[in-house]
């Protein structure tokens, strides 16, 4: 992940330990795939299939959907904790981007 966003020059990872919180929005997320797929396959799939397709098919979903919730959990994160200002910029950090690589540790 970047260290500062390159459009307006917002520190990301404020602290050491900043994202912690996020995963518990990751937990939730989570959650709610899981209700999701659980709802779907009881109403649709049930009568079909055993619970051990129901299994395959929430694990392979939460596999291929690690990263997508990963920076959801993220985005989420920061969106309540950090105060949108549009138009504003940090001149200081975009002077940083321009001498240092714009990656994170």
């Amino acid at each position: 992940m970047k260290k500062y966003c390159p459009e307006c020059g917002l520190k990301y990872e404020k602290e050491v330990g900043y994202f912690y919180g996020s995963m518990f929005v990751s937990y939730a997320l989570n959650v709610a795939l899981f209700v999701a797929i659980l709802l779907i396959y009881l109403f649709l799939f049930r009568e079909h299939y055993g619970w051990e397709y129901f299994a395959v098919v929430y694990l392979l979903a939460t596999f291929l959907l690690t990263g997508v919730i990963f920076r959801w959990s993220r985005s989420l994160w920061l969106a309540a904790l950090v105060k949108s200002e549009p138009g504003r910029k940090d001149e200081r950090n975009l002077e940083i981007i321009k001498t240092e690589p714009n990656i994170g540790k």
